[in-house]
């Protein structure tokens, strides 16, 4: 059950990683083979990463570790600090 976890986590960290890189990137969007151009690049670059991770279980752990935290972090803005920004309060000093 660990190696198909890892490629699932490392499919999806590649694959969104690389369609938000590859559309900051490229901003024009006039044509739609360039869109299914962009997420075919992603979806590979994915399948890659998520070979990669398999092969080298360090850093499929640097990758759990990091989507775990956004997931925690996520959470914790939904809870807590957003309430401060919304509030108009100084979040440094409360």
């Amino acid at each position: 059950m660990w190696k198909p976890s890892i490629a699932i986590i490392g499919f999806l960290v590649g694959a969104c990683a690389s369609f938000v890189l590859i559309s900051l990137i490229w901003n024009s969007f006039d044509n739609s083979w360039k869109i299914w151009l962009m997420l075919g690049l992603s979806l590979v670059l994915g399948i890659l990463c998520a070979v990669l991770v398999v092969m080298i279980e360090k850093i499929a752990m640097f990758l759990c570790a990091g989507f775990l935290g956004f997931v925690i972090f996520g959470g914790v803005y939904n809870t807590f600090i957003s309430q401060h920004v919304t509030s108009n309060s100084n979040l440094w000093f409360t």
